[in-house]
């Protein structure tokens, strides 16, 4: 008893990062709305439907489990807070499982809290938190922790049955990260980007964990990509056309689009609108930080660029594919790995024998980084879609009874009532996405309604002059309508 109650003593500290992280994003869980994808997601398993075979058709059938799994349990757009409440819940999993792989190399327990919780900040987990569809990413982003953590455990491990239980484990749990949602798999890169740099280890014993963590995670990719050509060849339809279903042919011009875009991202942490100068400051520090905390080391060059290669690595699902669409979930593991290369660049850049003072703008960061966080959700998802969802409400109030069929028109990027639009996430309307314009107010007469005799609701999307219906709502004459004058343009 005395034991157990000394080790759970010993790591009381990472529920710091939890609970940080559960706070934060307050906002998401405590407030009534969806998003988008919600709305399909829940309308389809309302009309016994899903999409679950184009999830296949991209190689992710853990998610199709997923999607199956819970929104087939969900009862409506009130029960999205739970979902939403859970995917936070799973973030601050992942933020301590980091500050665990931090911890193991050495670090105090306040860098290491630290850091795991800032890392959770950044603007890919604002998306996952604020949007309940994206669960998937969230348990996928600890499944691959979680593989780091028993890469590690293979590594320091002495029998030979230790060591391949650990390295099973992590195999299987990276796989189950892959198959849910590819880019979040690709997280493993951040803990190895730990385990590979921060400890001073001899180089013999570097190029061991190089070829370990290759192994794990090289293997962990062939089979999710044999995983996505079986599902590919099953629903051969699904992707028909789409450029995410055709290989890249330009890799000079693919290289240069991940520069511009998803790295400058990564490279402006907490900024969501993209700042190149900030950018190029920012990566040059974090060169220049690496250079250096390598400084003295046999191998020097070759530790660099396997630093170096395992940036691009972390966005690989997204290079190899012609699709260039740089959301901001995607970039959940390419903003990790960067962030990881900040926090070791500012240890090394500030004196090594006053480590507190790095801890010390870590803190500062991390302060930040959760405010910035908390005002992003709020603002830009929290506010808006709650704002949004009680205009539909109202607007299908204030129809007939007797209707035949009620027709919708998508507002636009324009129309969003937040402070901005940007890219399909941050600030975008509901209605505005094609699987929302009739799937919020299909649900939403559902409400109305209060039967489960939704089949006989008739929402269409006006997209020729040729159907005929009673109403017509005009979302983005709606929204504008509604529209903040501060955020008018």
């Amino acid at each position: 008893m005395k034991e157990t109650y000394r080790r759970l003593r010993e790591h009381a500290w990472l529920v710091v990062p939890f609970a940080a992280i559960v706070v934060c994003y307050a906002p998401v869980w405590l407030t009534e709305y969806g998003f988008g994808e919600d709305y399909r997601l829940l309308s389809f398993f309302d009309h016994g439907a899903t999409n679950r075979t184009l999830m296949i058709a991209e190689g992710r059938p853990m998610q199709a489990l997923w999607t199956n799994v819970v929104f087939g349990h969900l009862t409506g757009i009130d029960s999205l807070t739970l979902l939403r409440f859970a995917n936070v819940v799973l973030l601050g999993l992942a933020a301590s499982l980091l500050a665990v792989a931090w911890r193991s190399t050495g670090r105090s327990r306040g860098e290491a809290a630290l850091a795991g919780t800032a890392m959770f900040t950044l603007a890919p987990s604002q998306v996952l938190a604020a949007t309940g569809a994206y669960g998937i990413v969230p348990l996928g982003a600890a499944c691959a922790l979680l593989a780091g953590l028993l890469t590690n455990a293979y590594l320091k491990a002495q029998e030979a049955r230790r060591r391949f239980a650990a390295g099973g484990s992590a195999l299987v749990f990276l796989i189950v990260a892959i198959t849910g949602y590819q880019p979040a798999g690709m997280l493993y890169c951040a803990v190895a980007g730990i385990l590979l740099l921060v400890p001073a280890d001899e180089l013999p014993v570097f190029r061991r964990k190089v070829k370990v963590c290759a192994g794990i995670g090289f293997s962990a990719v062939a089979i999710g990509f044999a995983i996505y050509r079986i599902g590919r060849a099953a629903f051969p339809v699904e992707l028909a056309g789409l450029d995410r279903a055709a290989l890249a042919t330009k890799p000079g011009l693919k290289l240069l689009w991940f520069l511009l875009y998803p790295l400058d991202h990564a490279l402006n942490p907490w900024v969501l609108h993209l700042n190149r100068p900030l950018a190029l400051v920012v990566g040059a520090v974090l060169v220049a930080g690496l250079w250096r905390h390598l400084r003295g080391r046999q191998g020097r060059s070759l530790r660099f660029v396997v630093a170096l290669g395992l940036v691009p690595l972390s966005y690989l699902p997204n290079l190899v594919v012609a699709e260039n669409w740089s959301s901001f979930r995607s970039q959940i593991a390419v903003s990790s790995i960067v962030f990881v290369y900040i926090v070791i660049a500012l240890r090394t850049l500030s004196s090594s024998r006053r480590p507190w003072i790095s801890t010390t703008v870590l803190a500062g960061l991390t302060l930040v980084g959760l405010v910035t966080a908390n005002r992003n959700v709020n603002r830009l998802f929290v506010q808006p879609q709650r704002r949004e969802l009680e205009i539909v409400r109202q607007t299908m109030k204030g129809l007939p009874a007797d209707y035949d069929g009620i027709g919708v028109i998508m507002s636009t990027e324009r129309e969003t009532l937040a402070p901005f639009s940007l890219y399909d996430e941050f600030g975008r309307p509901s209605t505005s996405f094609t699987w929302g314009v009739t799937n919020l107010p299909w649900l939403v007469l559902g409400e109305l309604r209060a039967t489960a005799d939704t089949a006989s609701i008739r929402v269409y999307e006006m997209t020729s002059d040729s159907l005929s219906v009673d109403t017509v709502l005009d979302w983005g004459v709606i929204l504008r309508a509604a529209k903040p004058d501060e955020h008018r343009r």
